[in-house]
């Protein structure tokens, strides 16, 4: 078993993305903004201006946005006519009193969406690095068609047509995501499932009872999308994490304001180990080289508050995939792991430990793991596990299956989740002990 792990301390603050590492000096993470793009607004009867952001706020309207009376009607029929301008924006994200050690840079000028004609500062790509090597990327702006995905999609046989409705341009996701490593583990713009963008936390069933014989798939960003509002602050906490607090809107048809998502991203410093004990490959003749045994963690924290009556998220078919989706890159030897305790009927055992993921041969030679753990406190834990080996693609699924799951006013639905990647093979009461470690942290 590894020697207990030590943190890397770090001094957190946002700087730019490349290049932009400092030299000597303490090891810091940086996070910066990359490049921007459009940010959507509750209506254009007028253009509400943000809460007082970090920087700075600017008016922002929504792309080909129907009009103010068609709004209205639509508004009113889903029983959401006092959600209009300033009302779908809550109070602003407060960066904490060590915001001031905080330093954001915008290296590129926002790229428009659509009709959009503005948007804060803090739309964008932010890139997050620990001693100037990087660890994720949370894309807060739009991501445009790769110039590749276009050539492919214009194709008028073959895959072009799968291509042209699956190539959506996407929004508030993590990729990439690098391992303790520095290995690339996650995936964009697949040519099999051009949906698929590395952790993204979407449902292909959401329903809206002011069309209630229609769904739409934020999933495979069909109909229904999330778009940034430009309320994001990043905080520095005293263990030495950091936090990324990004609020979107999801708006049906892309119109009608329907869920406002606030999701919290924290990042912890590097654990550090003594190298693991490997164990031997098959039949003993080749040892599989030991790993540093150095793991990182990311806790999202997810709030989403209905804004409307009627809304229900479900699985596909509200028995397949659907939740908290992770699609990783193709990596070597790649193959799924997961783990739930059982109760004597053979059901899985309430408050128990369980985690999905997969483990993978990295560059070293050494084995790679990359695990999900739900929070005990999330409704339906456990959820299923749902794995698509042929797409190196996992996720512990969200509502129970054969549910829709209503999202109601004033009852925000509450989900946390761990990713746990850690350099080397380990044992269950590894996997266990972080998992219980988990359980008991405070959320940021």
């Amino acid at each position: 078993m590894a020697a207990a792990p030590h943190l890397h301390r770090a001094d957190l603050k946002v700087g730019a993305p490349s290049g932009g590492a400092p030299s000597g000096g303490a090891p810091n993470y940086a996070l910066g903004t990359l490049a921007g793009s459009a940010v959507f607004s509750a209506a254009t009867m007028r253009s509400p201006s943000l809460p007082s952001l970090p920087t700075r706020s600017t008016t922002i309207r929504p792309p080909a946005f129907p009009s103010a009376a068609t709004f209205l009607a639509a508004a009113l029929l889903a029983g959401a006519g006092a959600l209009l301008a300033d009302s779908l924006l809550p109070a602003p994200i407060v960066p904490s009193a060590c915001a001031g050690e905080i330093a954001a840079k915008f290296v590129a000028p926002a790229v428009p969406h659509g009709a959009g004609v503005g948007q804060p500062a803090t739309i964008g790509q932010w890139l997050i690095t620990e001693d100037g090597k990087p660890v994720l990327q949370y894309n807060y702006a739009i991501v445009p068609k790769p110039d590749e995905w276009k050539k492919a999609a214009a194709a008028k046989t073959g895959r072009g047509a799968y291509l042209r409705k699956y190539g959506v341009d996407r929004s508030n996701y993590i990729h990439p995501l690098w391992s303790p490593a520095g290995e690339i583990v996650t995936a964009d713009w697949n040519h099999d499932h051009g949906h698929h963008r590395g952790i993204y936390w979407a449902w292909p069933e959401v329903a809206f009872a002011a069309f209630p014989k229609k769904l739409q798939d934020l999933h495979a960003l069909q109909g229904v999308f999330a778009r940034p509002t430009g309320n994001l602050a990043t905080t520095k906490n005293a263990d030495g994490s950091l936090t990324l607090a990004a609020e979107n809107i999801w708006f049906w048809s892309d119109t009608i304001p329907i869920v406002r998502e606030t999701a919290k991203i924290t990042v912890f410093p590097l654990e550090t180990a003594a190298a693991d004990t490997a164990a031997p490959a098959t039949g003993g003749a080749n040892p599989v080289p030991a790993g540093t045994g150095n793991t990182r963690r990311v806790a999202l924290d997810f709030e989403f508050a209905a804004l409307a009556d009627g809304v229900t998220i479900a699985r596909r078919g509200t028995k397949g995939y659907g939740g908290f989706n992770v699609r990783m890159a193709k990596l070597p030897a790649w193959r799924a792991l997961s783990h739930r305790a059982k109760n004597p009927a053979g059901a899985p055992q309430e408050k128990s430990p369980a985690w999905t993921g997969a483990t993978w041969r990295q560059p070293s030679g050494a084995a790679g793991e990359f695990l999900a753990f739900e929070k005990t406190a999330n409704p339906c834990y456990p959820g299923d596990f749902v794995t698509f080996k042929e797409l190196n693609w996992f996720q512990p699924t969200f509502p129970a299956a054969g549910t829709r799951y209503p999202l109601k006013k004033g009852e925000p639905l509450k989900l946390s989740f761990l990713l746990w990647l850690h350099d080397g093979a380990t044992t269950d009461a590894v996997k266990t002990a972080a998992w219980r470690a988990w359980q008991d942290a405070p959320v940021p």
